[in-house]
């Protein structure tokens, strides 16, 4: 008698799996992916927030956590009518995040593929970029920027890095790129002054 039920539940669920729509996607080289595409990639396009209307269009904020144990919190003050915008993304494990920018018109890209990676990120000014990228385990950035129109592209890839970046006077140059790789590198950038 449980065989014939079992065999007719196989039957059912067999039969309703064909009134299922299928759907693919094809992979292509993440590291050919900007942060976006990877979230849209990840989690797909229907899960992704709509472009904001009008009437809230002051900040736009997207947080995806895969891995267990991650921690994130964006915060976002807008002082004008250009939307702030971060997206975010932590595939792995134990991860932590706290960003925080105040002004308008500032775009925030972040990925932390690892685990226990840690990001602390005060952004203050107005049309700032940063693509902050973290990929390997136990890697830390601290940063405080305030200033307007820079560009701050950081990567580290390796393990048990840390960089400590202090921005805040006009005359620094406007913005720079920071690529470390291999492990235990620790920098710290000041005023746009490098000191190891």
């Amino acid at each position: 008698m449980a065989m014939k039920k079992l065999f007719f539940l196989l039957c059912t669920v067999s039969a309703a799996s064909l009134w299922l729509p299928a759907t693919a996607q094809s992979r292509t080289d993440p590291e050919d992916l900007r942060v976006e595409q990877r979230l849209a990639e990840t989690i797909g396009l229907e899960r992704l927030p709509n472009a904001p209307s009008q009437a809230d269009a002051r900040n736009v904020s997207s947080l995806l956590q895969m891995g267990t144990g991650n921690r994130g919190a964006i915060t976002q003050n807008n002082t004008g009518v250009l939307a702030n915008s971060a997206f975010v993304e932590q595939a792995g494990l134990s991860n932590q995040l706290s960003f925080t920018q105040t002004g308008e018109g500032n775009s925030a890209r972040i990925t932390q593929d690892g685990d226990r990676n840690e990001l602390n990120v005060n952004l203050t000014g107005d049309r700032n970029e940063m693509k902050l990228v973290q990929d390997g385990d136990d890697n830390k950035i601290n940063s405080t920027v305030v200033g307007d129109s820079r560009k701050y592209e950081v990567m580290q890839i390796g393990n048990n890095h840390t960089l400590n970046q202090l921005e805040s006077t006009p005359l620094a140059p406007r913005g720079y790129s920071v690529e470390m790789r291999g492990n235990g590198i620790q920098l710290t950038i000041e005023q746009g002054r490098v000191l190891p």
